[in-house]
This record gives C-alpha cells, sequence and structure tokens, in this order.
C-alpha cells in the first residue's frame, strides 16, 4: 500500500465524522420535510405499540384464565382420588367375611360370598397308576412261610352271569 492511499484513508473518517457538514445544507423545505416523515414513522411505531401492548394484556388474560382451568381441574382430580380412595375402602370393608378377617361365619349374612371348598380343577386323567407307571405292590411272602393256601374262585362269570364250577 502507497503513502498517499494511507493518508487518503485516515482523512475520510474525519471527513465523515461529521455528517451534518456538508457542501449544501439541506434547505427548510427538506427539513420540514425529514421533519414529517419522523413524525409519521414515531406515529406508527407508538400505534404499533400499543397494539402489541394489548396483544400481551389479551395474551395475559388468557393465560390467567388457563392458569384458573388448571387450577379447577386439578381440584375436581383431588376430589375424584379421594373419592376412589373411600370408595376402595368401603369395598375392602364390605368384602372382609369369617375366611379372611377374624370375623365369625355367622356375620358373613346372606349376601357374602360362598367359600370354595376342595374345587379343584378337574383332570383329563383317570384316577389310579397310569399307564406305563412301576407298580407298587406288597412282595411276596416266600414259600417256606406259607402256612395255608387257599383257592379262591369267582362264584358266577361276570360276562354271562352263568355259575362256574368252584373246583380248582
Amino acid at each position: 500500500m502507497s503513502a498517499k492511499a494511507s493518508r487518503r484513508r485516515t482523512q475520510k473518517p474525519e471527513a465523515s465524522a461529521h455528517p451534518h457538514r456538508h457542501a449544501n445544507p439541506p434547505s427548510r423545505e427538506q427539513l420540514r420535510r425529514e421533519n414529517e416523515r419522523l413524525l409519521q414513522e414515531n406515529e406508527d411505531l407508538r400505534r404499533k405499540v400499543a397494539e402489541r401492548e394489548k396483544q400481551i394484556a389479551e395474551r395475559e388474560k388468557q393465560i390467567a384464565e388457563r392458569e384458573k382451568q388448571i387450577a379447577e381441574r386439578e381440584k375436581q382430580i383431588t376430589d375424584a382420588e379421594e373419592q376412589i380412595a373411600d370408595l376402595e375402602r368401603q369395598l375392602a370393608a364390605r368384602q372382609k367375611n369369617s375366611t379372611n378377617s377374624s370375623k365369625p361365619p355367622s356375620s358373613d349374612g346372606l349376601a357374602g360370598k360362598s367359600r370354595q371348598r376342595g374345587r379343584r380343577k378337574k383332570s383329563k386323567r383317570k384316577p389310579g397308576g397310569q399307564k406305563g407307571h412301576p407298580g407298587h405292590h406288597r412282595p411276596l411272602v416266600p414259600p417256606e412261610q406259607v402256612q395255608e393256601v387257599r383257592p379262591v374262585l369267582p362264584l358266577e362269570c361276570k360276562h354271562c352271569g352263568h355259575s362256574l364250577p368252584q373246583q380248582p
């Protein structure tokens, strides 16, 4: 950069530091128009500020309404929760009977639920030992300890009912 350019740079800010030092000062008419424009702009800005303040006031009013509604609903919720707790206590008291409290059976009344005694779910299996199950039998007595042998024969046929001989 040359010395002339650096001098120009230092001179320009000095000239622009005083904006009112123009070669041609503005005329009275120009100043009057500028003043009217600024007054109009000022009036517009005041109108906008008033509108914004009105909007803010409306929003604050809406917020206050909503807060009031929220407070009312919270009160309704707490009332409902208290009522639910009370009803649950009443239901628990009504469901007490001689099987789940220290009340005597005579106080159960007619409306009490009947007790389930020994009611089990029905099994699909038949009673007794199942197929493939190893049996548990009484062992036979050794022949040396046997004192008497008695033959036991059926009296009649279980299918047709005819009598059977009683000799082995």
